[in-house]
């Protein structure tokens, strides 16, 4: 592939006698490259631009940009962790080298963006390590928190400085009424409000990320989530009526949430499931995620009927394409959850009729890939246990519903054989015999059901 790009170079080059130089030719021919995956060549290609008679002046002053961005591409795909990370920094630091060289450059705004994003993608990708590791690596999960914090810290100082670029070209842009003459100076206001707004949500997303590299309930976790509530409640109040207000409302809500002040959680959650129906996308994922955490908040009061009622509800106005949307998957999967705990504890509700609804949850959450489908996976799997004894049944309703939950033992079932084949060999013919004896079960109920049902059935 190398070879053949820089064939094609060479191809491009020959024909400049006759047609004049252009970077949006150099452009184009950059973005090929990326497009293809071939990042490498395209490293290759930008150490030797400044050669090319296709690349434009503009082109030329911003290479250094244009590396960096291949850099972290290059970066993303490499084989092992310990490179990607060093890509990452690498890239992350050619950035800021960029915004310092080139102060006057239309790139410098988004190479400062790309550099706190960078550091702050490292630092969450140590937290969710520290997380995942098993009860008693406590050492490996402190020096994770570490290296997040370090990474945090390296992204305070791009993510700060660009908020301060933003807010100074905004002042020194013309006012409200000279904009409306030049729509190209009305865009770069808009842009510039943008990023301005970008800065200081990412800026209060590191006290909430720092809050995760300390141990829960420390002095430290609780200082971070403190300081978080409060720059995401700033956020809000600056932004009320726009996306990233609600998004600041959200995280206000989740820091509150850790610090175990469920009450201003609820009520933060509720400033956005309580909006008006918006049909935007990015508004009803927000909302969606707000309901899931609502949940947790409830079942940690053992409010099974609140947090059942609000997930149902939410779900039911949900179209059929958005119900296997990863953050409705995982609303899907907490209601799943509070089914089973409400069963647990034996209040309000039929414990079977409960851990049935949760079956059929678990059951259409695993034919979907996602972060929850190995866990719908195991609980389908744990939960085919077949019945203890024969119901006896005296009326069509109770008929009924005894027919249907041997249905769902042995669709579960049937689920858990498959499962097994992978996992558990040797309990394939347990789960198979649980198919048969739910059938036989479901079947039975059904007839009964049918001799027990009289003319107001």
């Amino acid at each position: 592939m190398r070879l053949l790009a820089m064939l094609l170079l060479a191809a491009i080059s020959a024909f400049s006698v006759v047609r004049p130089a252009s970077a949006d030719l150099a452009d184009d021919f950059l973005s090929g490259l990326r497009e293809r995956g071939w990042h490498d060549t395209a490293l290759e290609y930008l150490t030797v631009a400044e050669r090319d008679p296709l690349a434009g002046p503009e082109f030329l002053k911003n290479l250094a940009y244009e590396r960096a961005v291949t850099q972290s591409a290059l970066a993303r795909s490499a084989p092992n962790e310990n490179l990607r990370q060093q890509g990452l920094v690498k890239a992350a630091k050619a950035f800021q080298q960029f915004a310092a060289d080139q102060p006057d450059s239309t790139r410098q705004i988004e190479a400062l963006s790309s550099a706190g994003s960078l550091y702050s993608e490292l630092a969450l990708l140590a937290n969710n390590r520290a997380e995942n590791l098993p009860d008693g690596a406590e050492n490996q999960r402190a020096k994770l928190g570490e290296t997040a914090r370090e990474y945090l810290e390296l992204a305070r100082t791009p993510l700060t400085e660009l908020q301060e670029q933003c807010a100074d070209r905004l002042e020194s842009l013309p006012k409200a009424a000279e904009l409306q003459k030049s729509r190209g100076t009305l865009v770069s206001r808009q842009q510039l409000e943008g990023k301005l707004a970008e800065s200081k949500f990412m800026l209060a997303k590191l006290a909430f990320e720092t809050a995760r590299t300390y141990q829960e309930g420390s002095r430290a976790n609780r200082q971070a989530l403190k300081s978080a509530a409060s720059a995401f409640a700033d956020l809000y109040s600056e932004y009320e009526d726009k996306l990233v207000g609600f998004y600041g409302r959200f995280y206000e809500g989740r820091s509150h949430q850790l610090a175990g002040e469920l009450d201003k959680a609820l009520q933060a959650y509720l400033d956005i499931v309580d909006q008006p129906p918006i049909p935007n996308r990015d508004f009803r994922r927000l909302v969606t995620r707000a309901y899931r955490y609502r949940s947790e908040c409830h079942l940690a009061s053992n409010e099974f009927d609140d947090a059942i009622d609000e997930c149902r509800e939410w779900l039911e106005e949900s179209s059929a394409t958005e119900l296997t949307d990863p953050d409705w998957l995982a609303l899907s999967f907490q209601l799943a959850t509070v089914f089973e705990a409400q069963a647990t504890a034996g209040e309000g509700g039929d414990p079977k009729r409960l851990r049935n609804e949760a079956r059929k949850l678990y059951r259409e959450i695993a034919r979907h890939p996602g972060e929850f489908q190995r866990d719908a996976k195991a609980k389908i799997a744990s939960g085919a246990s077949g019945r203890e004894r024969p119901a006896i049944v005296r009326t069509f309703e109770q008929a009924y519903t005894e027919g249907k939950a041997a249905l769902e033992q042995m669709n579960s079932a049937k689920i858990a054989a498959n499962i097994a084949k992978e996992n558990n060999p040797d309990s394939i013919d347990e789960f198979n015999e649980q198919v048969t004896a739910e059938r036989i079960a479901g079947v039975s109920y059904f007839r009964q059901a049918t001799q027990l049902a009289d003319r107001e059935t």
